[in-house]
């Protein structure tokens, strides 16, 4: 079985225009050229990465072959301005949609913390919505360890769901709050919930083995890192994601993610997924021996691709 553990669904009046145009704007420096913020937002490219419908979503993980995916939305609101359609609508739309493709879809409820009965929306979700867990964003500017998010996390460990973080940077927003190390005291203070730390923390490999080895209830994912690792210099991701399952403690803990529809110009999800199956492939044994790293096996290809996601879920 094939999980994603990081996608996406939204359309863009579910986002804060300023999003789009900061993205708009990273988008830019991948263009040659001098385009303009205006032309680049009516582009093929973003226009696909605002097109974040389930139909598109099953389409593409059909072609790749991918069973399943964890969707969930993002709410940017109180750091980027209120988008038209509020964050309780995007987290029902998510919800619906989930129901609708209960075979294909785990939903993942998503909220500030600071915003009010953050937590007693949260449980909501959870018991009336059928939605499996939570995602965070604390690019927003609120601690992980904070009081408003200990309340998220209690209701986690009341009802036993899993939690999955944005860890890294990203363009308008804040990335030091979304650093691993303000997960310490969660992670210790609610051993019993199973955290994901996504994009792989945008490289911090080092960071992330030391943390996930010691503490067993800590999960990653390559989504974003590893699409922009690949595209850009295909030997360092080889490097970067052979250095992490090296160690015995962290392999069963490294979740295929996609982070769709955010990368979809970058790499459809069935190269993605192709990337991975790859990845024993005797070119990139050649290429990981150069680095005195032992070749990928398809044992650790299907942990990465679908069974360490299956342990994450809980099922």
């Amino acid at each position: 079985m094939i999980i994603d553990a990081h996608t996406h669904l939204w359309q863009r009046d579910m986002l804060p225009e300023k999003y789009w145009i900061n993205a708009a704007w990273m988008m830019s420096q991948f263009i040659p050229g001098d385009m303009s913020i205006d032309v680049i937002l009516k582009s093929d490219a973003m226009q696909k990465y605002m097109d974040g419908s389930a139909e598109r979503l099953l389409a593409e993980m059909e072609e790749a072959s991918i069973d399943k995916a964890i969707v969930f939305g993002t709410d940017w609101g109180l750091a980027l301005g209120e988008p038209k359609i509020p964050v309780d609508d995007l987290n029902k739309f998510i919800a619906d949609n989930a129901k609708e493709y209960s075979d294909k879809f785990i939903p993942f409820f998503t909220i500030d913390p600071r915003r009010p009965n953050a937590a007693i929306l949260f449980e909501t979700a959870l018991t009336k919505w059928e939605m499996k867990g939570l995602k965070l964003h604390p690019t927003t500017g609120y601690y992980p360890d904070g009081e408003e998010c200990y309340k998220l996390f209690e209701i986690a460990d009341k009802y036993q769901v899993p939690v999955i973080t944005h860890t890294g940077y990203l363009t308008g927003l804040k990335g030091r709050t979304a650093s691993i190390e303000y997960f310490d005291a969660p992670t210790t203070d609610f051993p019993k919930i199973k955290f994901s730390f996504a994009h792989l923390s945008f490289g911090k490999i080092e960071d992330l083995i030391g943390i996930i080895t010691m503490k067993p209830n800590i999960y990653c994912d390559i989504s974003a890192h590893g699409q922009l690792l690949i595209t850009n210099s295909p030997s360092d991701f080889y490097r970067q994601l052979r250095f992490i399952m090296n160690h015995q403690l962290v392999s069963n803990k490294v979740m295929f993610g996609s982070d769709w529809p955010a990368t979809s110009s970058l790499m459809t999800l069935s190269k993605w997924v192709g990337t991975i199956k790859d990845l024993d492939n005797p070119k990139i044994s050649e290429v990981l021996d150069k680095f005195g790293y032992k070749k990928f096996r398809n044992k650790d290809i299907k942990q990465v691709l679908g069974l360490n996601a299956t342990k994450f879920l809980g099922s």
